[in-house]
């Protein structure tokens, strides 16, 4: 059974109470009508008329029935019956849920980190720095974006789902400063422009300071984020999947390594 279908399930019985809803609210009524109304009629009522040669007194005594809160009795023991059968049901079926939210949470964040390679993300923030911008960075920012986008994408655990949305805004804004860099002898690295090349020195020096904070507001998310799935998935390899990204960087770029 997938989630949605679960889902759909637990919707429908909200909508649509089970039988097992109605019978708990039907005995759980009626006991309380049969042991309640009984006990308030219990009551005992009199009055006195005097007159200057007699005292008239009259009382009237009601009983409870026994019976009637007898069977009041049992029906808030029946409704309470099946209000535990339901719950346990109830309980069960959270904890299938929550184990394929689980399952899927895992699978996630093992296609993350397949995208991803940590190493170079060190050196692009170690770069970055330096006003330079690392190149690889962007391939691996466009697989995570890939990841994010994707219409299937979610993630179930809050705490988790948390980190990654700072990681991925952050990593939006690190590398979205490309119009200010220039290309340099090294293939994979890019220097910030240079004041002669600005229009504005002014803006220039702005746009170098944003840069330099969105640096710093990446490196942060990143390192949150890496240390959650460390803590939290420590069975992933990470060595592997820094592998698959590598491999998958150098098929797309068509480039033999040593």
């Amino acid at each position: 059974m997938t989630l949605k279908e679960i889902l759909l399930i637990k919707l429908n019985s909200l909508l649509n109470p089970k039988l097992e809803s109605i019978v708990i609210r039907t005995f759980l009524s009626l006991g309380v009508l049969l042991v309640g109304v009984p006990s308030l009629l219990a009551v005992s009522a009199s009055f006195t008329v005097e007159s200057d040669d007699a005292t008239f007194i009259a009382e009237i005594n009601n009983g409870p029935e026994i019976t009637f809160i007898a069977i009041g009795v049992l029906c808030l023991i029946v409704a309470a019956f099946f209000y535990f059968v339901q719950f346990i049901k109830e309980k069960k079926q959270k904890i299938i849920i929550d184990d394929i939210t689980v399952t899927k949470d895992k699978k996630t964040i093992y296609d993350i980190l397949k995208s991803i390679n940590t190493n170079a993300l060190d050196q692009a923030i170690e770069r970055g720095l330096f006003s330079q911008f690392y190149d690889p960075a962007l391939h691996y920012f466009y697989g995570v974006q890939g990841i994010a986008e994707s219409s299937s994408f979610n993630i179930y655990n809050k705490d988790l789902n948390e980190v990654f949305n700072d990681f991925y805004s952050a990593f939006i804004a690190f590398v979205s400063h490309g119009e200010h860099f220039r290309e340099t002898a090294h293939r994979d690295l890019h220097r910030f422009i240079k004041a002669h090349e600005a229009l504005n020195w002014e803006l220039r020096d702005k746009y170098e300071n944003d840069y330099l904070s969105d640096v710093r507001s990446f490196s942060v998310a990143y390192s949150k984020f890496m240390d959650y799935v460390k803590n939290n998935y420590a069975y992933l390899d990470i060595e592997k999947t820094n592998q698959l990204a590598f491999e998958d960087y150098k098929s797309y770029n068509n480039t033999s390594f040593g």
